[in-house]
């Protein structure tokens, strides 16, 4: 893995990519569960940010967030809506 991430789940054995559920925790201790496509984050997925502790929880395409979604900050503000 690049710069001492960790992933645990499905692999695409032919691209040599993350695809299909999974969970992966970057060296900075950042992590993402849900789903991959060519190594990207897509569809429905959780993401909780090291450095703020911000959750997001909801929609990802190419790996960025976009549709809906909830973000969460430690500071207790929360967002529910649209992404893109």
């Amino acid at each position: 893995m690049d710069d001492a991430a960790v992933y645990e789940g499905t692999w695409n054995k032919t691209s040599n990519k993350f695809e299909g559920f999974g969970v992966r925790i970057l060296a900075d201790g950042s992590l993402y569960e849900g789903f991959f496509l060519d190594g990207l984050y897509i569809n429905r997925g959780r993401s909780i940010n090291a450095a703020d502790s911000d959750v997001y929880d909801g929609d990802f395409v190419l790996g960025l967030k976009c549709g809906q979604g909830t973000l969460t900050t430690l500071e207790g503000t929360v967002y529910i809506g649209s992404w893109s």
